[in-house]
């Protein structure tokens, strides 16, 4: 929402001149609803190049993970590029494992682009995701678990007090229709 709003600004800003030099828009996202320990969390960054000329040197660096409170799985926290053309964007995952429940201040990933190969060293912030709510482990499994051991165990608790009245019934009922035959 924070980027869209960026960008919508920057277009109507933007509208009445064209920008003459590389502009770099970035914003950092998760899909995720559930924030929870020891589950994979996806982040999506995402990067325009809103000028006409080509951005040199792009850098984007995400210091949130730390190796204490995440596990990496997959994705660097760390990402370059020789350039990124005018209207084009690129596109670059991380996948965190937290492995602390608890409030987490995730904050943006910094960039760093040059107008001209070597040129002066531009920085920028990607949006930020803000305070994530981490829940522990055995709650989220509560929550969001099959519990199909449960339904088993239920299950099985259930079948004693079906099939004994049902035996007696059965053992009752032959007892009567012996006498009746006889």
């Amino acid at each position: 929402m924070k980027f869209s709003l960026a960008l919508l600004a920057a277009s109507v800003l933007g509208a009445d001149k064209e920008i003459s030099e590389a502009r770099l828009l970035a914003s950092k996202k998760t899909d995720s609803k559930i924030l929870a320990q020891n589950q994979e969390l996806t982040f999506s960054y995402k990067i325009y190049n809103v000028g006409s000329q080509e951005a040199f040197d792009v850098v984007m660096e995400d210091e949130n993970f730390n190796a204490d409170d995440f596990e990496i799985v997959s994705g660097e926290p760390k990402k370059t590029w020789e350039s990124i053309g005018a209207g084009a964007s690129m596109t670059h995952e991380i996948t965190v494992r937290p492995l602390k429940a608890g409030s987490q201040n995730i904050t943006s990933a910094i960039l760093s682009y040059s107008q001209e190969k070597g040129g002066e060293e531009i920085k920028l912030f990607s949006s930020d995701y803000g305070s994530a709510q981490i829940i522990e482990e055995s709650e989220y499994l509560r929550k969001h678990a099959s519990h199909l051991q449960d339904w088993v165990v239920f299950f099985l608790l259930c079948v004693p007090s079906i099939v004994f009245p049902y035996l007696l019934y059965n053992k009752s009922k032959s007892k009567y229709e012996k006498k009746k035959s006889a």
